[in-house]
């Protein structure tokens, strides 16, 4: 080992910036073409009309951050491989959720656990809730945004709080512009681009 660190390559460049204007396009393309009949509905529910499979990449996309592809990896290469048996966890919790809250938060026509509580206790303990994750997600999103930057400004030279600020805004923008059938679908266009990467990667290393 060399200790030198590879930095893009130009074919990187392309494949990193097509990605985010991508990502923004397809954010604004929705934004666009639903901006007279978009409701509340439309716009946090995706119209209530998503397929499974985006659904379900999506979902995939919210669990695979830059905190689980470089802090897992670092954590086993560091402690050892035993950080594996979490994944023990998985079928237990999201099989609870499927078989359980999921059909009991549709069966009450709700959207959020949070409405769960307001039905089940009282308004401020949906507000008490609310703000507690409101709280968790801020310091969590400081993290996964801060994560991927930190990678981006090794390799591209680009200062941390450009990497921080240019993506952070782009997410911004096609979130709040297209919503969430937008977010889903380029969910599914980012994680296809992940894999297809990774797949190559393999073969290249063959």
């Amino acid at each position: 080992m060399t200790g030198q660190l590879n930095k893009f390559h130009y074919a990187d460049y392309i494949v990193f910036v097509a990605m985010l204007i991508f990502s923004a396009l397809i954010g604004l393309i929705f934004g666009w073409l639903n901006r007279k009949k978009q409701s509340t509905k439309d716009f946090l529910l995706g119209g209530g009309d998503l397929k499974v499979f985006p659904v379900g990449i999506s979902i995939l996309a919210s669990f695979t951050s830059a905190i689980s592809i470089l802090g897992f990896s670092a954590e086993m290469y560091r402690y050892g491989t035993i950080y594996w048996m979490i994944t023990f966890s998985y079928p237990l919790t999201q099989g609870l959720t499927a078989l359980v809250f999921i059909p009991l938060f549709h069966g009450l026509k709700i959207t959020s656990a949070y409405q769960y509580l307001e039905l089940r206790f009282h308004k401020y303990v949906r507000t008490t809730a609310s703000v507690i994750f409101s709280l968790q997600m801020f310091l969590y999103m400081s993290v996964a945004l801060y994560t991927p930057a930190l990678a981006i400004e090794q390799v591209t030279d680009i200062p941390l709080v450009y990497s921080i600020v240019g993506t952070g805004t782009i997410c911004v923008v096609y979130t709040v512009i297209g919503g969430m059938k937008a977010t889903v679908w380029i969910d599914t266009f980012q994680v296809s681009i992940m894999f297809i990467g990774n797949f190559l990667n393999i073969l290249v290393q063959q």
